[in-house]
């Protein structure tokens, strides 16, 4: 028995249509619940779906989970990090996320304590060029690129274009939008 692959595509996205309506209908009584209920489905949506519909649905399912919990939490850094930090600062955006952070925000990055490692060892070679795998909200590059030779470039690669525009935006506020490149693709 031979079922075509969009046929089970489309009853694969019909339960996740309904699965988004029960999340809605709960956000009235339980927030939390609803936005993982909407989180599920945008992962279930990225394993079936080509990247480009995956974007489209991670975008409109963010806009989501916006309006029913409130402003993720790359959201919420970034208003804390322009409310608090010094315009074309790299050290006091990587400083003022790190603080954010440190206030129960739970996000990728590095952090402090490895990152001053890592500062050491670029305050010594001094590099020209650098290739960061996976941006996330552009912390690591803000980071390393305040150590690249002038003329150089750090070059980000990252295939979410959210936290990429995140990045991107965090990079130009700390003034390094001439050393850091973000490229939003796969390899």
């Amino acid at each position: 028995f031979f079922i075509p692959q969009n046929l089970n595509l489309l009853k694969i996205m019909d339960s996740i249509k309904d699965i988004i309506k029960k999340a809605i209908e709960k956000a009235k009584d339980h927030p939390l619940l609803a936005g993982a209920s909407l989180t599920g489905s945008t992962f279930l949506l990225a394993y079936i779906s080509s990247s480009r519909f995956r974007f489209r649905t991670q975008r409109i399912t963010s806009r989501l989970i916006a309006g029913i919990v409130g402003p993720s939490v790359e959201q919420r850094c970034l208003n804390y990090v322009v409310s608090t930090a010094d315009e074309g600062n790299p050290k006091s955006v990587v400083d003022q996320i790190d603080k954010f952070c440190y206030a129960n925000n739970f996000m990728m990055n590095i952090g402090d304590l490895k990152g001053d490692e890592i500062d050491k060892i670029l305050q010594e070679r001094q590099p020209k060029r650098i290739l960061e795998l996976g941006t996330y909200c552009g912390y690591s590059a803000i980071r390393m690129g305040r150590f690249v030779q002038d003329g150089g470039k750090l070059v980000s690669v990252d295939v979410n274009p959210i936290t990429t525009a995140y990045a991107t935006f965090w990079a130009k506020y700390a003034g390094l939008e001439n050393k850091i490149e973000f490229v939003l693709g796969g390899f």
